[in-house]
C-alpha cells in the first residue's frame, strides 16, 4: 500500500476541518520531512488549490490521497503511525472512533464533541495553532511509549 511509515488524515478536508493548517504543521515538522508520509484517505479528489499548497510547502513528494473500501480503511488505520484530526468542530468525529477500534493512536483538536468522544485516548492540540499541531506530530513520531499508551487507551475506550 504505502510501504513506509505515515501519518493519516481521514475524510473531507475543507473548511472547519483545518486540513490546510495541518499541512502547514506537517511541512514544518522534521519528522515528516524525514521518513514519514502524510496519507489522506476519503473525501473528494485533491483540488488544484490543495496540490498547489503541497507544492508551495515542499511536501508534494511526501503527501498523497487515496480512495478505498472499508477493508482498506481498516488496514490503513492499523498501519498508521497516528491519525491526525485537526477539525475545529465535530458532532461525533467518526474517524476517531474508527481509529481507536483499529488500535491507531490519535492526535486531535480540542474542538466540538471530540473531548467527550476521546477522553484521554488522544493527544490534544489547538486546531488554530500550527506550532501546537507540529509539536503533537513530533511527540507521536519520537515517542513509541506515547503511541503505545494511546493505542492501549484507545482500544480500551473503544470497548466502552
Amino acid at each position: 500500500m504505502v510501504g513506509e511509515p505515515y501519518l493519516l488524515f481521514v475524510g473531507q478536508r475543507g473548511g472547519y476541518k483545518h486540513f490546510d493548517l495541518l499541512l502547514r504543521a506537517c511541512a514544518g515538522s522534521t519528522a515528516l520531512r524525514g521518513a514519514l508520509r502524510l496519507l489522506c484517505i476519503g473525501g473528494k479528489a485533491l483540488s488544484s488549490a490543495e496540490r498547489d499548497l503541497f507544492g508551495a510547502l515542499g511536501i508534494s513528494e511526501r503527501a498523497s490521497r487515496i480512495r478505498g473500501s472499508d477493508a482498506l480503511l481498516g488496514a490503513v488505520y492499523r498501519s498508521a503511525v497516528a491519525l491526525l484530526y485537526p477539525s475545529r468542530y465535530e458532532g461525533v468525529g467518526l474517524p476517531l472512533l474508527e481509529a481507536r477500534g483499529h488500535g491507531c493512536p490519535v492526535a486531535a483538536s480540542r474542538g466540538g464533541a471530540l473531548p467527550e468522544v476521546s477522553g484521554d485516548a488522544r493527544l490534544r492540540f489547538d486546531p488554530e495553532d500550527v506550532d501546537d499541531q507540529r509539536r503533537m506530530i513530533e511527540t507521536l513520531v519520537a515517542c513509541g511509549e506515547t503511541r503505545e499508551r494511546l493505542r492501549a487507551s484507545g482500544l480500551a475506550r473503544a470497548r466502552l
